[in-house]
């Protein structure tokens, strides 16, 4: 009827390749702590916790914990109620890509042409928040981004003999 479908195998006879790898990850769990003496302790919580996707500043609402009881002296009497990593960082999306084409250089020798993209789209992965403590009224802001999570393109040419 007149369509024309792209065939995998057609590529391949003709020493074309694509390879792409698609990644959704969420966040990795982080705890809300509380400075104090003698040490640093989770945080009371006292309502639903929640987060704000997108919000770089204010990505978790402090308003759901509470630093725990102290006595008069200042010192915490009692460990948070709040649970270890019961907060969720920042999830990511990620696209890698990859194009080749295999051609003949003698009968033994072959090549192939690589381009290879990591992070096609240059999806910015962040960090979880760099600062979780209650006390210092910075909680909750995310300021980096994961180690590699810019786009990288490579470029390349094998012989295989």
């Amino acid at each position: 009827m007149g369509r024309r479908r792209i065939q995998v195998d057609g590529l391949r006879r003709r020493g074309w390749q694509i390879n792409a790898i698609y990644t959704l990850q969420g966040g990795t769990p982080f705890s809300i702590t509380a400075s104090g003496t003698p040490n640093t302790a989770r945080a009371d919580l006292v309502g639903k916790v929640h987060i704000n996707p997108g919000n770089l500043q204010n990505y978790v609402d402090a308003s759901a914990f509470a630093a725990p009881a102290k006595n008069a002296a200042g010192i915490y009497i009692a460990p948070g109620t709040a649970g270890r990593d019961i907060v969720r960082g920042p999830g990511f999306s990620n696209l890698d890509f990859a194009l080749f084409k295999n051609f003949p250089v003698t009968e033994r020798i072959k090549g192939q042409f690589r381009v290879q993209a990591y992070n096609l789209t240059n999806t910015p992965h962040f960090s979880n928040p760099a600062d979780t403590n209650l006390n210092d009224g910075k909680i909750g802001q995310i300021n980096s981004v994961l180690t590699n999570s810019w786009r990288q393109v490579e470029l390349a040419l094998r012989f295989t003999f």
